[in-house]
């Protein structure tokens, strides 16, 4: 009897993104995720068929109205990794579905289409009349493609471009638009069964920035179980990845603990920018909450990671100067709490 309920009434669990990476992880299981503004994330928790397919149209249509007040959906997307299989009701009920919402102004986009489930959506004729530039293997690119989408149809809005010269526009522009995300701190419990998870993005590089961050980490008795860097796709910035335990628990961080070293991090961070930005002469900002992806109109191929070779090298540098500092930060400070304590002693004995 359970298993013909959750089959009838499959779970749709809603998505969201983790800061700092292109992890997308239900709502339920991580605490400190953000959702992308106008953009629906959500995941079929099984194969669709006769006696389904209205319950997870339903659902859909529920969850967009109950979000109409706080994050008004322009994209819904719907990552299909559990449905093996579906059946000519849930093709129709799926077509339903796209209809429906491109009638109200809200596109759907497919992500994590299986082989066998996208035979048959294109052997039924789902496939075109959705759009084959709307099935994406990944949900991230699911969502920077609605990203992009959405940035031109407000250009194109403003120019009040017509139909025949947007449909052209489209297709020439939408792959020489680059979504940019701002400074990230994303931090993770459960992602991995002992230690704590943190991942940061920085848009440009930052002079000794590893170092500053290894001394807050040990100034909040913080310490890295394992650490890697590596160049940003987006060109001038890094990806860093911390595994942290508490030193006193010697096990992952609470939710105070990971408030405060948030708000932590991010003040580093943005005074680091700032001192960046004022010796370039240049205003910079940086927020706490993950900023929305910033989107720059450039040519298709510009901005592209340089060769494997090229970001493996980079990576051994980074990694190899990451270490020095490391060493040079943790001898300065273990000179500093000498001295304090050499000053404690002189004054007891005074």
């Amino acid at each position: 009897v359970i298993v013909i309920y959750e089959s009838v009434r499959p779970q749709i669990t809603i998505l969201w993104r983790i800061p700092g990476t292109t992890i997308y992880r239900s709502t339920k299981q991580e605490s400190s995720g953000s959702f992308v503004p106008n953009v629906f994330i959500a995941r079929i928790g099984s194969s669709l068929y006769f006696a389904n397919a209205s319950f997870v149209k339903d659902m859909l249509l529920a969850y967009v109205a109950d979000l109409e007040g706080v994050n008004p959906t322009e994209y819904i997307v719907l990552e299909m990794t559990p449905v093996i299989s579906v059946d000519s009701t849930a093709v129709h009920a799926l077509e339903d579905v796209v209809r429906d919402f491109r009638n109200r102004g809200v596109r759907v986009a497919l992500a994590m289409v299986g082989n066998r489930v996208e035979r048959t959506m294109r052997k039924a004729g789902l496939k075109s009349f959705i759009g084959e530039q709307w099935f994406f293997p990944t949900v991230d690119d699911a969502v920077q493609y609605c990203v992009r989408h959405q940035h031109l149809k407000r250009t194109k809005a403003q120019q009040n471009v017509g139909d025949g010269a947007a449909a052209a526009l489209e297709e020439g522009t939408l792959d020489s638009i680059a979504v940019v995300h701002g400074d990230e701190i994303g931090f993770s419990n459960e992602m991995h069964p002992d230690y704590t998870m943190v991942f940061l993005t920085l848009t440009e590089d930052l002079p000794l920035i590893t170092a500053e961050i290894a001394l807050v980490l040990k100034r909040s008795r913080v310490a890295i179980v394992q650490c890697q860097i590596e160049p940003s796709s987006q060109g001038g910035g890094s990806k860093h990845m911390y595994l942290l335990r508490n030193l006193k628990a010697t096990g992952k961080l609470s939710e105070a603990e990971i408030d405060l070293l948030k708000t932590e991090l991010a003040g580093l961070l943005q005074e680091a920018s700032a001192g960046a930005a004022a010796a370039d002469g240049r205003v910079s900002t940086v927020s706490l909450a993950a900023a929305p992806p910033t989107l720059m109109s450039c040519p298709a191929d510009s901005g592209k990671v340089a060769t494997l070779e090229e970001a493996l090298v980079m990576q051994q540098k980074s990694q190899m100067l990451m270490q020095k500092q490391l060493e040079e930060q943790s001898r300065r400070i273990d000179q500093l709490l000498r001295i304090g304590e050499a000053a404690n002693t002189t004054k007891i004995n005074l």
